[in-house]
């Protein structure tokens, strides 16, 4: 598969399944089971005060996620947390608050917007440990294809605009950026990848993404699966408590296994699996489209987030998802080229 291709599928994956989990987040999958079966299909759906959105519309961690984009297809190359910030000041409105953007990010705005530097205004977080930067990540991974050490480090200075160093937040981001980077090559295996993300962690979170494991290793069915996260995972009664990333990516490397990395059966699994359904689902399936690519999704659904994304006066970006993830490749290329030429300066005999 033409790396091109695995662009594509990250980030056409990630958008679908958002826009898909969208429409269920927050509901318990018997809920899901209740009203839909199983849903299969990009629904409309209502979110703060921004009413009636398109089927395909998506929300607030695509917001993060074209930020990101912007700042890597503009600088034809690997970007820094300054480098993003800049972009947050040009294209961020900040009358979009609470109608496509979080309100969790306002405070962060507001700081980078009053000169704080911006390494370091993660530290102001109001909830360290959500899963803001990690379900967003997957250029910070894509840029860094093939070099997931790399990956890791970028996203521990990159995501330090959104959640504090002390916390392990940025931790599980840099394991997850790790993994896709290391999905992207050529020869990738599943367990390849999921050996990538568990070194990227430390003992306690290791240790947690192992259990993971071991249930979609042992699982015989999708309802299985479900049962034992669910044992784990349910807690309530606070802001954010469905939406902490331990909890997301344990999940997210649970279904790429489970799934084999197919991309429509990562996106359709992870939208149903209840709770955090659009964050789950993005980080499921950015991480089997980056693997496998989008050659087995529906174009419809391509199609559909697209025209949804259009028609959306209150997002940071209007790309299409193919000229994204080709600007995307277009930037990697780039910055290849500029490795190379320094590389082409040195004497290595």
């Amino acid at each position: 598969m033409h790396l091109r291709d695995k662009f594509f599928g990250c980030i056409a994956a990630s958008n679908i399944a958002s826009a898909m989990g969208a429409a269920v987040e927050g509901q318990d999958y018997w809920d899901i089971e209740e009203k839909y079966g199983f849903l299969e299909k990009l629904l409309p759906y209502n979110h703060y005060h921004h009413r009636d959105r398109l089927a395909g519309t998506t929300e607030d961690g695509i917001e993060r996620q074209r930020l990101m984009c912007t700042a890597y297809i503009e600088k034809k190359g690997r970007i820094d947390v300054q480098d993003l910030a800049r972009i947050w000041l040009r294209d961020i409105n900040p009358d979009n608050f609470n109608k496509q953007m979080e309100p969790c990010d306002e405070i962060l705005y507001d700081l980078v917007k009053a000169g704080l530097p911006a390494g370091t205004v993660g530290q102001y977080s109001e909830y360290p440990g959500i899963v803001s930067f990690l379900r967003s990540s997957h250029a910070v991974g894509l840029m860094n294809a093939g070099n997931p050490e790399q990956a890791a480090r970028d996203a521990l200075d990159i995501g330090s605009i959104y959640q504090p160093r002390h916390t392990h937040a940025l931790e599980w981001s840099s394991a997850y950026c790790a993994g896709i980077a290391e999905a992207c090559k050529t020869r990738a295996s599943i367990e390849q990848v999921v050996e990538v993300i568990r070194t990227h962690l430390s003992d306690g979170p290791r240790k947690e993404i192992d259990e993971g494991i071991e249930w979609a290793s042992k699982s015989t069915t999708y309802a299985e699966l479900r049962s034992y996260f669910y044992k784990r995972y349910n807690g309530r009664g606070f802001v954010y408590a469905m939406s902490l990333s331990h909890e997301l990516l344990a999940k997210g490397v649970a279904l790429f296994i489970f799934t084999l990395g197919d991309t429509k059966q990562t996106i359709l699994e992870s939208v149903n699996f209840g709770r955090d359904t659009d964050c789950t689902a993005a980080i499921a399936s950015g991480l089997s489209g980056a693997f496998s690519g989008i050659e087995d999704v529906p174009q419809e659904w391509i199609d559909t987030v697209d025209k949804a994304t259009l028609a959306n006066d209150f997002t940071v970006s209007k790309r299409t998802l193919l000229e994204t993830s080709n600007g995307l490749f277009e930037a990697f290329l780039c910055e290849k080229q500029h490795m190379l030429g320094c590389y082409e300066q040195l004497d290595l005999n």
